[in-house]
């Protein structure tokens, strides 16, 4: 059995344990399926630059097709897979972080930027 992978937009990569199984009949075997966006990586800079409009998420849907010999056909026959929606957000780190008396506070920071992250916060 092998997969294939449909992976339609180019900020993504997608990594897979095995790309070639050999299963026996009624024989089950987890793959590890591995999805990486290349935002906030400065190596790809120039790529990720045209797709940054503002936009704080970057989605698509990912096909994992599994295809085995049956021999019925003389071709392989899509035996299973999944579809994988895909979201990259803007990466983030914490640049501080304290416990104090059971109370914790810190700065979370962009990691693009270093500026503070904005979102929702909540206190006691």
């Amino acid at each position: 059995m092998y997969f294939t992978i449909n992976q339609p937009h180019p900020l993504f990569r997608t990594y897979l344990d095995h790309r070639w199984v050999y299963l026996q009949p009624g024989e089950r075997r987890q793959i590890l399926v591995m999805i990486e966006s290349l935002m906030g990586d400065q190596r790809f800079d120039k790529l990720t630059r045209q797709f940054q409009h503002g936009e704080r998420r970057i989605m698509t849907t990912m096909r994992l097709s599994a295809l085995g010999d049956t021999r019925a056909t003389c071709t392989a026959t899509v035996l299973g897979g999944a579809s994988i929606l895909a979201i990259a957000g803007i990466g983030t780190e914490f640049r501080r972080f304290d416990v104090h008396s059971g109370r914790s506070e810190g700065f979370v920071a962009r990691s693009d930027t270093g500026a503070g992250a904005s979102g929702p916060s909540s206190s006691p």
